[in-house]
This record gives structure tokens, C-alpha cells and sequence, in this order.
């Protein structure tokens, strides 16, 4: 094992991996933790490992932190960014884009085509829908159903019009309706009864979203409609409208980033 410093972790890869890892992605692998961990807070760790020995290759990358955390993929027979897991308890509205940027600079820097992501946990149906994220051909009838499911619950909160034109929405047949839908800042009022009635058992119920600051700023249609929503979505990394959406969320100059990733 080869020691980083404090800051970037530690490298856990064998001299074949590391090997491997610089042919498949450009990148040394020290240079990719630093991307990996750029801009963070206290971070206590971070690594990358090895998946596999296959031919084409699978690294994970994990990132840990004070309060936060992240654990994804570079998936070289995929030329993608794998779905992971962001956490984050930290409620300051910048520690996850950031790592959510940090994730697609990466991306970008070691040649992957695209960031595959997996909507299933807590915020992430909302979240990911915000960062301009296209919805999987094959989950959009699912999706929709589910969408218009809830959308009964708030023909009483909202006019006509609105009503009709999310009701459009929730159809899903444009790329910019997911978006659409969650960028919809109309207040409602707590509304719990009729949200936990659209968990599961193994949801969160309302309480425990307002108890972790996920409802800070009041609940909203956005929110309502896809707070634990399952769905798979992907931002293509060739595309550089999808790229300017992901930089307006973040908050951060990703291609900018990126592009001096490769400046000596």
C-alpha cells in the first residue's frame, strides 16, 4: 500500500492496477483521489480499489468526510460513471453538488461518456431530476404512473391551470419534463398524511425528512412529487447543454475544472 497524504487517503491498488488505471483513464490514480476529494471539507478518507482484474476494468472510489460521503464507480467497459451512494447530514446545500461535481469532473478528465445514477433513496428522485439527469427509456411508464399517482393529491392545492399543466408533466414525453417538475417551487402546506400515504414500508415518513433539514424551506410540488421515487437516469458528458444544467446546480465550472486537470 502506498500512503497519500492525510488530505487525499490512501491508494490500495497493486503496481498491475495502477498500471491499468492510468491506461484506462489517462490519469494517475494520486491525481484522481485529488479530483475525487477537490474542494471538500474534512476529509477523513478517501480510496480507490479495484473491482476487478477483467480486461476492462471497474475502480471504486469512496470519499469520507465530516458529515458526508460518496462511493461510486469508474466503469471503463461502460465508459461510465457508475451509480453510487451520496450521503451528506451536513445541510449546508453545497457539501453534495460538491461532491456530485467532483464526480463529473472525474468523469470528464478520464474519458467517460456518461454518469449513470439510480434515484432510490431519500432525496434522490428530486435531486437527481434537478441536475437535468435524462430518465431511462424503460422506466418512464413506471415513473409516470407513480407521478400521476401522487398528482391526485394535490388537485385541492393547486388551480386549474397548474393542475392541468403538471398533469402534462407527469407524462414524461419531453427530456425537460422530469426537470420541469421538480424545479416546481409552488408552495403546499405539510400535507403529511396524504405523503406518507405514498411511502412504503421502507420509506422515511415526513417527520423524519423534516427532522433531517430536507424540508427546511417548506414543501414544495418538486419535492412532493418525487421525494423517494425509483427511477434510473443518466447525464451524458458529451452534451454540453446537459453539462451547462449540471454546472447551474452544482454550482461549480465543472468543464472549466476539468479542462485544468489537464493543463501541466
Amino acid at each position: 500500500m502506498k500512503s497519500l497524504t492525510a488530505r487525499f487517503g490512501t491508494l490500495t491498488l497493486t503496481v498491475e492496477e495502477k498500471l491499468s488505471f492510468r491506461r484506462f483513464t489517462g490519469l494517475d490514480p494520486h491525481a484522481a483521489l485529488a479530483l475525487a476529494v477537490r474542494n471538500l471539507p474534512e476529509i477523513r478518507a478517501a480510496e480507490i480499489t479495484a473491482r476487478n482484474n477483467e480486461a476492462m476494468p471497474c475502480f471504486r472510489i469512496k470519499v469520507a468526510g465530516e458529515g458526508f460521503g460518496d462511493d461510486y464507480t469508474i466503469d471503463c467497459a461502460a465508459q461510465a460513471v457508475g451509480p453510487g451512494k451520496i450521503t451528506n447530514t451536513r445541510n449546508d446545500r453545497l457539501t453534495g453538488r460538491r461532491m456530485f461535481a467532483n464526480r463529473a469532473v472525474l468523469g470528464l478528465v478520464a474519458g467517460m461518456d456518461r454518469m449513470l445514477l439510480y434515484a432510490g433513496d431519500e432525496m434522490g428522485g428530486y435531486v437527481w431530476a434537478r441536475t437535468g439527469a435524462a430518465l431511462q427509456e424503460e422506466d418512464r411508464a413506471e415513473l409516470s404512473a407513480n407521478l400521476n399517482w401522487r398528482l391526485t393529491a394535490l388537485k385541492p392545492h393547486l388551480g386549474a391551470d397548474a393542475f392541468a399543466a403538471l398533469k402534462t408533466r407527469c407524462g414524461l414525453y419531453r427530456p425537460e419534463d422530469l426537470r420541469a417538475i421538480a424545479d416546481d417551487k409552488t408552495p403546499l402546506p405539510p400535507l403529511r398524511d396524504a405523503f406518507n400515504a405514498f411511502m412504503t414500508e421502507f420509506d422515511d415518513k415526513y417527520d423524519t425528512y423534516v427532522a433531517r433539514g430536507f424540508f427546511q424551506s417548506g414543501l414544495d410540488v418538486g419535492k412532493f412529487m418525487l421525494c423517494a421515487q425509483f427511477y434510473r437516469a443518466h447525464i451524458d458528458l458529451r452534451d454540453s447543454a446537459a453539462l451547462t444544467v449540471l454546472e447551474c446546480y452544482t454550482r461549480t465550472p465543472i468543464r472549466r475544472q476539468a479542462e485544468a486537470a489537464f493543463t501541466p
